[in-house]
């Protein structure tokens, strides 16, 4: 047997184990090394060991690609209750920012977008994420229905999901107020497109068109992407460390998702122990399993036909009555 399913096991709680490092790093990083009045952090040994720990687990997530061969797990990641709990407060967080851009859209709200950056193609990418996030909810919703997600009509509102995290990117890209570059934009636009890319992954398993080794590659990085775009914002706009408010929404979002994926991944690395494959036989193997076929066919070859065993029979009998 490959025993491809625990080193999967293994490697994935491992590198979830360094996306939790780093969402602590990066919670101190925002707690001390935070400059708010320029908007970024300052250089120091917290901040570049925040930096290092990222690009590792980054790396570590593209590695597996190289730890894990082709066509030794098929990527099978079922609606497990873990699962679909974790998509309750995605569905619901969903659906509220999904109503808040709509309002948004026509009435300035506190701690919202204001409404002299709302014009033209903002406003209507404004209203097109919300209806998107909108649609987004009624998919999470429906996760409990299709437990062995075999069900393509089911898996049709799910491009809904990527198609809000674009959005998303493009909504904050266009926010004026923030500085373009700065790290809660930033790494929001990187929780959103690591997790659009996660969930296409996630579409093809009920399209029975799996990619197993980049999903969890794939997810990993939503992981990583999420959680420091979620709890460390969190903290740092509690405590007052920075001023992004709109943010804080944001935030939250992103901790559902970095609940739901880490939830998804889980449950993907131990489905897999069940579909583990045995090795190919070596050739030798191959040639003593064989069956024979030069001798079956001789001794066929050798041996009577029917016909003409039956025939001999009868000549025999005809000659014995002559003689009598």
């Amino acid at each position: 047997m490959v025993n491809i399913s625990k080193k999967l096991k293994i490697y994935l709680y491992a590198l979830l184990a360094l996306t939790v490092l780093c969402v602590v790093l990066g919670t101190l990083s925002y707690l001390y090394s935070f400059n708010a009045s320029i908007g970024y952090f300052d250089a120091s040994a917290l901040s570049l060991a925040f930096a290092a720990v990222c690009v590792i687990t980054v790396v570590g997530a593209l590695a597996i690609f190289f730890i894990i061969p082709r066509k030794t797990i098929d990527g099978a990641a079922p609606n497990k209750p873990a699962a679909v709990v974790s998509g309750i407060p995605l569905c619901a967080v969903s659906a509220l920012l999904g109503i808040f851009l709509l309002i948004s859209s026509c009435f300035v709200l506190p701690f919202g977008p204001k409404l002299h950056i709302l014009h033209g193609p903002t406003k209507y990418m404004t209203v097109i994420g919300g209806i998107l996030l909108l649609i987004s909810a009624v998919y999470f919703a429906m996760l409990h229905r299709d437990q062995e997600r075999k069900s393509e009509a089911k898996a049709l509102p799910g491009f809904a999901v990527p198609l809000a995290c674009v959005l998303l990117v493009a909504i904050t890209y266009f926010d004026l107020e923030e500085p373009m570059n700065s790290p809660f934009k930033m790494h929001f636009q990187f929780a959103m497109l690591a997790f659009a890319a996660f969930s296409l992954c996630e579409l093809r398993v009920p399209l029975k068109k799996p990619v197993p080794r980049l999903y969890p590659a794939l997810g990993i990085i939503s992981v990583l992407c999420s959680g420091i775009a979620s709890i460390p914002q969190i903290v740092a706009i509690m405590t007052e460390k920075a001023n992004e408010k709109i943010y804080l929404y944001y935030g939250i979002f992103s901790l559902c998702i970095f609940v739901y994926t880490v939830a998804r991944l889980c449950i993907f690395a131990n489905s897999q122990s069940l579909v583990e494959k045995t090795a190919e036989p070596t050739p030798e193997e191959s040639s003593e399993t064989e069956p024979d076929v030069n001798n079956e066919s001789s001794e066929e070859a050798l041996a009577p036909a029917p016909e003409e065993t039956q025939d001999s029979e009868s000549e025999t009998e005809d000659q014995e009555n002559v003689s009598e």
